[in-house]
């Protein structure tokens, strides 16, 4: 249903009639001030650019200008960049070893090899031996509650970081094991 407002009900919602304007002043009266101070304003306004008016105007077309030419010499180099018909792939050539580039025999590079899948095989050792301490820590999602967490969030913080340090030893132990297989 309508309701149809009295005439001065807006005015009333704004400021009650105590606070507004003296007796007998109605909402157009105060409109048409506001509206003079409006206009005071902007003539103020207009009287401080005045003298600066035609360097703003120069400047904005400089500005513009700038930015056509700008936008210009963009399009040129795309059309310069794109080729027009594509050529066919070259065949990459195999580049040679330079002659003074230092040699390591096949004794030392033997050593270094195995050296290497030693680190690495000893590596995944420890991270399977982590995998184990977490996947018992983590029991399956339901953890063990520790003496401080009497809070809920900060249990589910502390399993939700075990489910991260389970998976990311999990992919360690996948990537020392690709790592593993490519020396072999």
């Amino acid at each position: 249903m309508l309701r149809f407002l009295r005439p001065n009900a807006f005015r009333d919602r704004i400021a009650p009639a105590s606070e507004s304007a003296p007796e007998g002043a109605s909402f157009p009266a105060r409109g048409r001030l506001a509206l003079t101070a409006g206009f005071i304003i902007a003539a103020s306004g207009a009287i401080l650019i005045g003298p600066n008016l035609g360097t703003v105007l120069a400047g904005s077309d400089d500005h513009a200008a700038f930015w056509r030419a700008e936008n210009a010499r963009k399009a040129t180099q795309r059309q310069a960049a794109a080729p027009a018909v594509r050529q066919p792939a070259r065949a990459v050539k195999a580049v040679s070893t330079p002659s003074n580039f230092p040699r390591v025999d096949g004794n030392t590079q033997k050593a270094r090899d195995t050296d290497r899948m030693q680190i690495l095989v000893d590596e995944l050792k420890d991270e399977e031996g982590k995998l184990a301490n977490l996947r018992q820590a983590f029991n399956n999602g339901q953890p063990a509650r520790r003496g401080d967490e009497t809070n809920e969030d900060t249990y589910r913080e502390r399993v939700a970081n075990l489910r991260d340090d389970l998976n990311r030893t999990e992919k360690n132990i996948e990537a020392l094991k690709r790592e593993i297989g490519k020396l072999k």
